[in-house]
């Protein structure tokens, strides 16, 4: 690789991994004010329940972002492919709630079997979306 081609390809390396850092704290922001507690305060509190779902989550959503910006076409792509994501996420989160009402109590007192379930379908989930994501 010649030197030109090696810093186009470091300039476009640093702008999709700066845009991918921006985006994943972004959605995890949104993801943590959209669930019904607050995981951060949960985690400080040292509830390895919030830390296991938290940690899931953040998974799940890297997987397919991950994917999206080696999948995507340009930057307008990769964040809408991400926004994807997050709404996978945050409906498997939704449904898994709706089916199981007392998950939210048993994260708050650190159940740590009901994080587990609630943490793997968010890795299950942001995998299959990963896999999904193809042209």
């Amino acid at each position: 690789m010649t030197e030109p081609n090696l810093l186009s390809s470091l300039a476009g390396f640093a702008l999709y991994f700066m845009i991918a850092v921006v985006m994943i704290k972004l959605l995890l922001w949104a993801y943590e004010k959209l669930t019904p507690y607050d995981e951060g305060a949960l985690i400080t509190e040292n509830n390895i329940a919030a830390a296991i779902s938290y940690t899931g989550a953040k998974i799940g959503l890297a997987i397919p972002m991950a994917f999206a910006c080696f999948q995507s076409v340009g930057i307008f792509d990769f964040i809408i492919w991400s926004l994807v994501a997050f709404a996978a996420q945050m409906t498997l989160f939704g449904v898994t709630v709706f089916a199981r009402p007392l998950l939210i109590s048993q994260i708050k007192v650190g159940h740590v079997a009901g994080a587990l379930r609630l943490a793997g379908s968010s890795v299950a989930v942001g995998l299959l979306n990963a896999a999904a994501m193809s042209y």
